[in-house]
């Protein structure tokens, strides 16, 4: 499972990361929840995502747990296995790049429609 802080006051650490998810896991599902996930935060990558590996049982507790996080997380990608998570990473564009791709794009187009509406109450 692959996550991305969408923004805010957020770990900035696999460790820190893990244990502010252990915790809210544990709020949650207790104790038998938290050992049940058998979670780990595997690493945190050069764009700043972090994998962590989850019990394949455990992935809607897993997201309950993201959703309900006291900073906004995204989760990005889900996968058997850490190679194959690697590999998809590899041609996925995290929404943080996304919106940095569009940013140029939204800026001409709103742009261009604004001259447009001008040139036709002119007319």
């Amino acid at each position: 499972m692959l996550e991305e802080y969408a923004g805010g006051q957020a770990p900035k650490t696999p460790e820190e990361f893990e244990r502010v998810l252990k915790e809210k896991i544990r709020e949650l599902f207790g104790e038998f929840g938290l050992v049940k996930c058998r979670l780990k935060v595997v690493e945190r990558d050069e764009r700043g995502l972090f994998i962590v590996n989850v019990d394949a049982s455990c992935m809607d507790m897993m997201r309950t747990a993201l959703l309900l996080m006291p900073f906004p997380v995204n989760d990005i990608l889900a996968s058997g296995t850490l190679a194959k998570l690697r590999e998809k990473l590899r041609e996925k564009m995290t929404w943080r790049e996304f919106k940095q791709s569009l940013g140029g794009l939204l800026g001409r187009s709103s742009r261009g429609r604004e001259g447009a509406s001008e040139q036709s109450s002119e007319s």
